[in-house]
């Protein structure tokens, strides 16, 4: 058939090239990747609803088995065996109310027959029954804990008792049997997991502490104490288990705040059966972090390591301590010091609003510090607390105030003075720097023993010589290039010298603040030393070896602050490198301090650095406190690390830490030095006020637009007048101050002041208002002043004197004009910013000071003295009774306390009297005189800088820097014979000449060279009857030396002069 079609059709393009798509390969992927991920998807909803299905009906058939048992279960065990109803109980379950209901019923059946309980192991199911007593003790301990005032918790601890306890399973039971149970027990109650001492320890805590009668307190202590008690019995006292049982024991139990007065007498005495000698067998790292879980202590880890020892101290009385081995007592010590120092800094010193411990804060409150010294450490160590999240209750802070007693101490020390005593005191003085001293008063009161072997004596001389003395050459000596002499500092192998030496350097410091320059020089004159507390425990020349390498030491942390200050030192914890120094600071300025007293060490000593490095210091001192620059280029050093001379001043500001040196460790540079920086701050500050004047911003008001102030005085009224014309005067009195004499009939003195009449009226001042008997100041045998005690000298008019006379003083020291007064020593170190100790009391008050070094060494029962915390003062016949702490009058002095005794007495004496007047003068001087200033200097030094060197008048060094005037020269005949009567003239007559013309007596600082004007003679008549006449303005002999005919008259009209202490109208 053929067909054939010629109509309309619809015509096809046909595009052999294939087919266009708008889509991108990239599109295509992104489709292909949802399809996939739609795919999977479903795929996961599938299975997750087969997942659940499958749960769902494990649930089902789980509830439908628990639902048979719990049918089983409380149908009763009546028909059962004992392992079928307890099997019944543990698939059913013990949790939520019916579970502990169920689980109150079995311990409630099972604890009323002990022989049922037990009975089991008779049988074949021995071992699955004692895998299900194991499983079913843990649920126990939780149900304890969970509800411990629950009326079936004491069936839930009676089960557990019998379980722990062997001699609670009935007899039949072969002892070996009994044991194996209760170990098996204990395996599966101790480790971390289901460790039950947090349990324990919870419950405990659930119950009143007033409420000591409580039924559950007693099972609890003898559970904790079951697994302590048998595995010695059974071997294990050496594994692993007993270990943790201890550790746990330590941690979750003796850790409960105030524990001993929450327990009945009977739970007490059990705990004081706690194997304390095993101590040696715990590890302290473990332990440690124990007690810093809240899951093991229930608490803060500050509390529990709070409250552990301060247990301790209650559960190891000084009877028992006293039994402990050596060994024993050494562990113990170990384990306190690693709680000690495991303690955040300040963690045990109360919040700042409370009050300090009595006594310490009493001393410690308002002391004088040597600036850094002293206050940056207690600022380091008393503010730097951890959060406040708890607060140490009395009882706790009682006892653990007389752990560190030295009736606690001398027992728990004993004769060991190894690390384990430097570790102890250091981790305490770290967690408690509030009882630093408290601590330290008792180490001093610990008896000497046999050859004066113990006691403090015994603990500073055995760790110099075996610890610190064979090791101290490890840190170096300071010499090297740059911070390279950090690194045998730094060294790890060093971790076991800094404790010892550490703890030396505060000890001999505390040590020294009561001990007499006669007790401190003993063994250098070969005295046989009989007790501790009258010798010094090193000789004079360990003392200078000992200084000497601490302060290398001191030397390198102050060079080099920045860089290592803040770092923690090796095997010291918390404590860093900033700490050491200051404490190293205080024993050197104390050793230092004796030393400038009564030389025991060779010259030179205690010099760090040579004469160029020193002057390389003065620099980077004296542009300190200038504003540096943003230089990237480094300092220039030396060899030994210091700055050179292509330094720049802006470099130099940034150097700090040596004006440190200078002021904190001066005597490691040379005094000359020294005065140089001295007068150089004084230069730079003369410059800077009077730049202010020329700018308009110093206050002129006072001087009438002049740049200097004038005052009028009468001869014999001259610290009345002064007073008048120039207290009003402040800052302002560092300009030149113009002073005219008036003599008796009213007319003025001839002279113009140069600045010399000036320094006459500072010694016309200064023999009238240091006069004794104006009652502003008082003198001590040696005619050295202090401020007077009496309340008329605190009155506000005196003390207004007493800012007066330290403006004037520092106007003297500032204009360098030497004055003839000599102040007390302990007078000299207050105004250096030092604070004064008992030593300072012999140049107060000889025969206290005599009697408190007869109460510190008398060999008695101090309280056969009938001495208090009180001292008596006397005004003009009056009597006064103070207290040194609050209710003292009824505070005994006893062996424990007279050293806190001694130090408060000399702390009234030498502060609390003088304090307002002493502040007064401080504000005056402070005026004109920056305080860091003077800090460069001792108090010996200091004085030579007030009043002029004490060293004999050197008469070649005053003819080498004389200058001569008119027709005189060296060669003069006239000046020939002069220079040889002055030879013959004896000390005082040449001091009286030096007087007559400089007005003051003693010599310059470094010699005659230092004298500005220069000594100078001038011509004059030939009269034989004329006297020699002086200018003090311009120290000049003026016209002054007449041209005698004869040495013998010479010598006759010059000693005439010098003696007359006459005016400038002599002539």
């Amino acid at each position: 058939m053929q067909f054939s079609f010629s109509g309309p059709g619809k015509a096809r393009n046909i595009n052999l090239a294939g087919s266009s798509s708008t889509q991108t390969s990239e599109s295509l992927l992104a489709e292909a990747r949802a399809r996939r991920q739609a795919r999977e998807a479903e795929q996961r909803k599938h299975d997750s609803a087969n997942t659940i299905a499958v749960w769902w009906q494990s649930v089902q058939a789980k509830r439908t088995v628990q639902k048979q048992y719990a049918d089983i279960f409380d149908s009763g065990p009546t028909g059962l065996s004992p392992v079928e109803w307890t099997r019944a109980l543990l698939i059913c379950g013990t949790k939520g109310d019916q579970g502990e209901a169920r689980l109150g019923r079995w311990s409630t059946v099972f604890a009323e027959d002990n022989d049922n309980l037990f009975s089991p192991f008779s049988t074949r199911h021995a071992t699955q029954w004692l895998d299900v007593l194991c499983r079913l003790s843990v649920r126990l301990l939780q149900a304890i804990s969970t509800s411990p005032q629950s009326a079936i918790t004491i069936k839930h601890l009676t089960i557990i008792q019998n379980l722990l306890i062997p001699d609670r399973m009935p007899k039949h039971l072969p002892p070996a049997t009994t044991q194996d149970i209760a170990r098996s027990v204990i395996t599966t109650v101790i480790p971390a997991k289901t460790c039950m001492y947090p349990y324990i320890n919870h419950a405990i805590l659930s119950v009143d502490p007033k409420v000591k009668t409580s039924p559950i307190l007693p099972p609890l202590i003898e559970i904790a104490l079951a697994p302590i008690s048998l595995l010695p019995v059974t071997g294990d006292a050496n594994g692993i288990v007993y270990q943790e049982v201890l550790e746990q024991f330590m941690a979750s139990i003796l850790s409960i705040p105030s524990l001993p007065y929450r327990l009945p007498i009977p739970a007490i005495t059990r705990i004081s059966r706690f194997p304390f000698t095993h101590m040696g067998r715990i590890d302290l790292y473990s332990l440690v972090r124990k007690l810093e879980s809240s899951d093991t202590t229930g608490g803060s880890a500050e509390e529990a390591k709070s409250e552990l020892v301060a247990n301790l101290y209650t559960f190891l009385p000084v009877k028992l301590l006293s039994r402990f081995k050596e060994t024993e007592r050494r562990d113990y010590l170990n384990l306190l010091a690693a709680v000690f120092d495991s303690l955040p800094t300040g963690a045990l010193d109360p919040p700042k609003s409370s009050s300090a411990s009595v006594g310490t804060a009493a001393i410690d409150a308002d002391s004088d510090t040597d600036s850094d010294a002293n206050s940056d450490v207690e600022m380091t160590l008393a503010t730097a607390q951890a959060p406040a999240r708890w607060v140490m209750g009395p009882r706790t802070r009682k006892r653990l105030e007389q752990l560190t007693d030295a009736a606690y101490l001398s027992v728990l020390l004993g004769s060991y003075n190894d690390a384990a005593v430097c570790r102890f005191f250091i981790g305490l003085w770290s967690a408690w720097p509030m009882r630093k001293n408290a601590t330290l008063a008792a180490t001093l009161a610990l008896p000497a023993g046999p050859g004066a072997t113990g006691g403090a004596y015994g603990i500073v001389k055995s760790i110099w010589r075996g610890q610190v003395r064979p090791a101290i050459g490890m840190l170096g000596d300071g010499t090297g290039d740059g911070t390279r002499v950090l690194e045998p500092l730094v060294d790890n192998a060093t971790e076991n010298l800094w404790p010892p030496l550490v703890f030396l350097t505060v000890l001999y410091t505390h040590m020294l603040r009561t001990m007499s320059d006669d007790e401190f020089f003993s063994t250098q004159i070969g005295q046989t030393p009989q007790t501790q507390n009258a010798q010094n425990p090193l000789s004079t020349s360990e003392v200078a070896h000992f200084g000497r390498a601490l302060l290398g030491v001191v030397f390198r942390l102050y060079l080099h602050e920045v860089v290592i200050g803040t770092r923690r030192v090796p095997g010291l914890g918390d404590i860093n490198f900033g700490m050491v120094r200051e404490w190293g600071t205080e024993l050197l300025q104390s050793i230092s301090l004796r030393d400038s007293r009564r030389k025991f060490t060779p010259e030179g000593h205690w010099l760090m650095v040579d004469a160029s490095d020193a002057q390389h210091i003065r620099a980077a001192a004296l542009f300190e406190d200038e504003e540096a620059s943003n230089s990237e280029t480094p300092l220039p050093t030396s060899r030994s690390g210091y700055v050179t001379s292509r330094t720049t001043r802006a470099q130099l500001a940034s150097l700090s830490p040596r004006s440190k040196i200078l002021t904190h460790i001066p005597f490691s540079i040379p005094f000359d030095v020294r005065v140089q920086v001295f007068r150089q701050y004084v230069t730079n500050d003369w410059k800077d006020v009077a730049q202010r004047v020329r700018s308009g911003e110093f206050d002129m008001s006072n001087h009438r637009g002049r740049s200097r102030a004038n005052a009028v005085v009468r001869r014999g009224r001259v610290a009345e007048d002064g007073f008048k014309a120039l207290s009003s005067m402040r800052k302002d009195m560092k300009l030149p101050i113009a002073i005219t004499f008036v003599d008796k009939w009213g007319n003025e003195e001839a002279g113009i002041d140069g600045g010399g009449v000036f320094k006459e009226f500072l010694t016309s001042l200064a023999k009238e208002v240091f006069d004794s008997d104006r009652g502003l100041w008082l003198a001590n045998k040696q005619q050295e002043l202090y401020p007077n005690p009496h309340p008329y000298a605190k009155e506000p008019g005196q003390l207004e004197w007493f800012r007066f006379v330290g403006r004037v003083l520092g106007k003297a020291l500032y204009d360098g004009i030497l004055v003839d007064i000599a102040f007390a020593p302990f007078f000299l170190a207050k105004m250096l910013g030092r604070q004064s100790y008992i030593n300072d009391l012999t140049s107060l008050d000889p025969e206290l000071y005599q009697g408190l070094m007869f109460l510190k060494n008398y060999k008695g029962n101090p309280e056969e003295l009938s001495l208090n915390f009180t001292v008596t003062d006397e005004y003009l016949g009056e009597v006064t009774v103070t207290n040194l702490i609050p209710n003292g009058v009824d505070k005994p002095v006893t062996a424990e306390n007279r050293y806190l005794y001694i130090a408060m007495v000399a702390h009234h004496r030498l502060k609390t009297q003088i304090r307002k007047q002493t502040d007064a003068f401080m504000e005056g001087l402070a005026d004109i005189i920056d305080a860091k200033w003077l800090r460069m200097f001792n108090q010996q030094e200091l004085q030579m800088l007030i009043g002029g060197t004490p060293d004999p008048i050197d008469i070649d060094d005053l003819r080498a820097n004389c200058v001569y005037g008119g027709v005189y020269d060296q060669s003069h005949e006239v000046i020939e014979r002069f220079w040889k009567v002055v030879n013959t003239l004896n000390q005082d007559e040449r001091r009286a000449l030096l007087r007559f013309v400089t007005s003051c007596s003693r010599p310059p600082l470094l010699g005659f060279k230092e004298l500005n004007p220069r000594f100078a003679i001038r011509d004059a008549t030939t009269d034989d009857q004329r006297l020699p006449t002086a200018s003090t303005c311009v120290n000049l002999l003026k016209a002054s030396l007449p041209r005698y005919s004869s040495e013998h008259i010479m010598r006759q009209k010059l000693l005439q002069a010098i003696s007359s202490n006459a005016g400038f109208d002599l002539s």
